[in-house]
């Protein structure tokens, strides 16, 4: 399963996992292209997870300064699989 999120230009703000619902794995591969829009535009990145079992779980994902601990913006998805 792939999730492309908004990335600021601000290189100190991460996209981080929260929480994890215990059927996915995230995958180390992590892809990361510009967005477009000329200057000053953020860009996308692609976080990559594979379903390891059936079940169903909470995903959650901040956004967060790596230096301060602030949160831009946050992510959540329920994911089922059967």
């Amino acid at each position: 399963m792939e999730i492309e999120l908004e990335q600021p230009l601000n290189p100190n703000y991460r996209w981080k996992v929260e929480s994890n619902a215990s059927i996915l794995e995230q995958q180390p591969a992590e892809t990361f292209h510009p967005a477009g829009g000329g200057i000053g535009a953020g860009s996308l990145r692609t976080l990559i997870f594979r379903v390891s079992k059936k079940g169903s779980g909470q995903l959650s994902l901040k956004n967060l300064d790596e230096k301060t601990g602030d949160v831009y913006q946050q992510f959540h998805l329920t994911v089922s699989t059967g």
